[in-house]
């Protein structure tokens, strides 16, 4: 997974649609850790391996022969087909973000679906229009 905590606000207060991000975090995740601070024990306890995934995702993550737009719409797909809620919503609010429109990133779950079946139409179903409506896309 491309999954970067870095990149979210899933630890702070911000509001996206009615939403706070944190409420999310914890009910996914539980009331033990949230990602941010789950995060600060990762960077604490494996720094290595903490720094080596953020070298690596930026540099597979970035332009190259496919745009970093087309890899978004990938890591959405890839996301949906591994049923992996905190992926699915960073990777489609960082597609919105990017300018990815709804009709591409719901097209990109199409193949998902194709590929992984009924889980991964539930979860585009659910997750991936509950975060495009959130984001006003």
């Amino acid at each position: 997974m491309f999954l970067v905590a870095e990149n979210l606000n899933f630890g702070g207060e911000k509001r996206v649609g009615n939403h706070l991000q944190k409420e999310k975090e914890e009910e996914f995740m539980g009331k033990k850790y949230t990602l941010k601070d789950g995060k600060k024990v990762l960077k604490e306890q494996l720094p290595n391996v903490v720094s080596a995934f953020g070298v690596f995702r930026d540099e597979v993550a970035k332009d190259g022969v496919l745009s970093a737009r087309t890899k978004r719409l990938m890591m959405v797909a890839i996301a949906v087909a591994q049923r992996c809620e905190l992926c699915i919503r960073a990777h489609v609010k960082g597609a919105v973000e990017m300018g990815v429109t709804r009709e591409e990133i719901l097209e990109a779950t199409g193949i998902s679906i194709l590929m992984a079946g009924g889980p991964a139409m539930a979860y585009t179903s659910t997750v991936v229009l509950e975060v495009l409506d959130e984001m006003g896309a």
